[in-house]
């Protein structure tokens, strides 16, 4: 009888230690790994990509050309170029930074136009939150003569005025430790590398696409050259089906004929668009050199 209690108590003993340590596995999963449970995923968080035009009404986009963060000097660097296509619209920009952290609590960040022009903006932001988890930038600029302050930008006063928003956040934002000031002939050599990167991958995809068209020709070939096999040993009805399919046939391959010849002047077209450009930054990379030997 006594080892039967004893046994009992042995289990009751168990169980309660059983109990503590799930107890503590449980604790420490909660408070060690719920954060990552509960934040925002990086899919679900604002970001506008870089190098692609943002519309700010009909003849007005801008495009990010880059945005670096130095979370060490807690600032960040927004080089902005401009498509303006109205020939009396200002070339004057105004412009509002938010943060907001993962709770979604918003902060207004200080900011610094340090270049302007028609082409290019660099914007400086300072003291961004440690905790920032996305930040908005407002980019608005006026249509005619008004003058944009920027509390009327802030209080949507000027109804002449035209804004649109563009988007970062820590996950897709390029990081650095130290910002380097870009002079404006910088920013244009970075801009016309930038589109070189898209020409080549144009000319990539463009160059596969001709590839997949030749390789259905090459099916299309094969399955006529069947087709006209099968004709010797079927009936007149039957070889004037066979002729239909067959005519179908060549009629997709000198679809795919036209395509790939359209594709080639594509690809003639961007090659065209690089040699520019690289002709504009060999002029560029000069101008710097002179004024470096000049010093």
């Amino acid at each position: 009888m006594s080892e039967v209690k004893t046994m009992k108590k042995a289990i009751k003993g168990n169980t309660a230690i059983i109990g503590m340590l799930a107890v503590i596995v449980f604790g420490y999963a909660f408070f060690f790994l719920s954060p990552r449970i509960f934040l925002p995923s990086e899919d679900s968080l604002l970001y506008t990509n870089l190098r692609t035009p943002v519309v700010i009404n009909s003849d007005h986009s801008v495009t990010i050309e880059n945005w670096i963060y130095s979370q060490k000097e807690k600032q960040m660097q927004i080089i902005l170029s401009f498509d303006n296509t109205a020939i009396d619209a200002s070339e004057e920009y105004i412009f509002q930074a938010v943060s907001r952290n993962v709770v979604k609590e918003s902060k207004e960040v200080e900011y610094e136009v340090t270049y302007q022009s028609s082409s290019f903006v660099n914007v400086m932001l300072y003291n961004i939150p440690d905790d920032f988890n996305e930040l908005a930038l407002n980019v608005g600029y006026v249509a005619d003569d008004d003058i944009l302050t920027d509390e009327s930008a802030k209080k949507g006063e000027n109804k002449n005025a035209a804004y649109t928003t563009v988007y970062t956040n820590k996950y897709k934002v390029e990081n650095a430790d130290k910002i380097e000031p870009l002079s404006v002939v910088e920013m244009y050599i970075n801009k016309l590398n930038d589109e070189i990167d898209g020409y080549e991958s144009d000319i990539e995809n463009l160059t596969q696409k001709i590839s997949d068209a030749e390789e259905s020709q090459k099916e299309i070939l094969t399955k006529v050259d069947q087709l006209n096999k099968d004709k010797e040993y079927m009936t007149v009805n039957e070889v004037k089906k066979i002729d239909e399919q067959i005519s179908a046939y060549e009629t997709s391959y000198k679809s795919y004929t036209d395509k790939i010849s359209g594709y080639e002047e594509s690809i003639d077209e961007k090659n065209d668009d690089i040699s520019t450009a690289k002709a504009k930054i060999k002029e560029l990379e000069n101008i710097i050199k002179e004024k470096g030997s000049s010093k």
